[in-house]
């Protein structure tokens, strides 16, 4: 069983193929990345879709009810997924999908954490860039509270963040 001591998800967004949402899982010594979703995982495509179809402001109503629907329905089967995630090892995590990666902490120099609103791929609540063995720079993914996040990156790796 992982001892997770933290997490939130992450958009690893990519040019060519479809974007990969990750759970970050902190442990006591790396970073786990596993695939929890594609593209929309947040689910926030219902709300356009009702309001290009009913438009003005009542399709701006009914989507947004949408959205916060699915937002809060993407958000319990995210936490579910962390929790059946939290009962398998390490190599296990790994192997359920190709994607999935971890970075140990004695091979990351430094971490950025910037808050940031949007992208052009969409809504997102900030970005992460990690630099060391691996580098990677990631979308917060949205409807999470940075400074929660901040936190948890803080926790076990204060010395090699840096919030810009």
């Amino acid at each position: 069983m992982l001892d997770i001591k933290g997490s939130f998800r992450v958009n690893k967004v990519r040019a060519i193929q479809s974007n990969i949402q990750y759970a970050v899982l902190f442990l006591s010594d790396r970073m786990l990345f596993a695939k929890i979703g594609g593209q929309f995982a947040d689910g926030g495509l219902g709300g356009a879709i009702a309001g290009g179809v009913v438009g003005g402001a009542i399709g701006g109503l009914l989507g947004s009810a949408i959205d916060q629907k699915m937002n809060k329905k993407s958000a319990e089967k995210n936490e579910k997924r962390v929790r059946n995630l939290a009962e398998m090892s390490a190599d296990e995590v790994l192997h359920l999908d190709k994607n999935n990666f971890e970075l140990l902490f004695g091979d990351i120099t430094t971490i950025e954490m910037k808050k940031s609103a949007i992208s052009l791929n969409g809504p997102r609540t900030g970005v992460m860039s990690i630099e060391g063995l691996r580098k990677e720079r990631l979308d917060i993914a949205p409807n999470q509270d940075f400074e929660e996040c901040r936190r948890t990156v803080a926790m076990l790796l204060q010395s090699k963040l840096r919030q810009m």
